[in-house]
């Protein structure tokens, strides 16, 4: 059942993510906005929406796609930053635990949000740059996690479920296609903006 899950949510939050990057790039930079060939601020990416949807449309429409997104952001990367602190560092980290009996897990679950929160709230004019920033980082270290996961999968995991044989080759081409793809993308960006080519 875990599997299934982890398929379909895969699935369904790459095609968001795609059906979010066209309808940005049909309307940000369809020629009508003056910032047209730049999205700086999240106002920019509002105004990109509301001439098309309407402005109570478009001004819901997008609240929603934030407050979803922050959702997904303090609940799968905070825990994900949590759990991974507890497995190095010892400490519980179930969320079937209560705070009193996984103290660490919920103190580091919190201190990150906080964090988060204040970064947010004093830097509002630089929440794409640092969005940018974290997709930037997250493209380089993918290929890290892919290699570690492979090997963990490979050579770690009980025998009923290790990778094996023609399973553990598809799934090796497969995080080597992801990899060469996510820093080939990356390497391509860094250029076009190091150059000036690319979208400010």
């Amino acid at each position: 059942m875990e599997r299934v899950e982890t398929a379909v949510g895969s699935c369904l939050t790459q095609l968001v993510m795609i059906a979010a990057i066209i309808t940005a790039a049909g309307t940000i930079w369809d020629g009508n906005l003056p910032s047209a060939t730049s999205v700086t601020s999240i106002p920019d990416i509002s105004q990109g929406l509301t001439p098309h949807l309407g402005e109570t449309a478009g001004r819901i429409l997008f609240s929603l796609g934030m407050i979803g997104g922050a959702m997904i952001g303090a609940i799968v990367v905070t825990i994900t930053a949590s759990w991974t602190l507890g497995e190095v560092m010892g400490f519980g980290r179930d969320l079937t635990k209560s705070p009193r009996e996984a103290p660490g897990f919920y103190i580091v679950y919190m201190l990150i949000l906080i964090v988060a929160t204040t970064i947010c709230l004093l830097l509002p004019n630089f929440l794409v740059a640092i969005n940018i920033f974290a997709e930037v980082l997250n493209a380089v270290l993918v290929p890290i996690v892919l290699l570690f996961t492979f090997l963990l999968s490979y050579y770690h995991l009980p025998d009923e479920i290790r990778l094996k044989g023609v399973h553990s080759i598809f799934i090796g081409v497969v995080f080597g296609i992801i990899s060469v793809f996510s820093l080939g993308a990356t390497g391509y960006s860094l250029y076009q903006y190091a150059t000036g080519n690319g979208d400010d």
